[in-house]
């Protein structure tokens, strides 16, 4: 739904419109086409949390479930986290075959960032 920020984890939908499994990548997110292991990400999100830190969003899909690292380069270095596919909340069943799914990770502010990268 429209209003729904790129850094949400979870996102809102219209319950009276008709269910598509085939939901487009909201618009805004920057674009990423990488196969990562079993993944593929399509892009990213991030959005203030508190001061310090900001919320990330990756959407990905995948023929099997599967961790995520990112590494978020800056000018002051590289900060690398691993995201589970459990973070979704989601049992492994409900993410196949989606057009995509989000994996959640706290990370630095967005706009520190200068490269993200992705490793399986």
């Amino acid at each position: 739904m429209p209003g729904v920020p790129l850094n949400a984890w979870l996102r809102a939908y219209d319950l009276e419109a008709p269910k598509s499994e085939d939901a487009p990548l909201p618009q805004g997110i920057e674009p990423v086409d990488a196969d990562v292991g079993a993944l593929h990400v399509h892009g990213f999100g991030a959005g203030p949390i508190d001061g310090g830190r900001d919320r990330w969003a990756i959407f990905v899909s995948g023929q099997a479930p599967a961790g995520l690292t990112v590494h978020f380069d800056s000018d002051r270095g590289t900060e690398t986290l691993h995201v589970e596919s459990s973070a979704t909340l989601r049992s492994a069943d409900h993410l196949l075959g989606k057009r995509w799914f989000i994996l959640p990770v706290v990370g630095p502010k967005r706009g520190d960032v200068t490269r993200v990268r992705f490793d399986p």
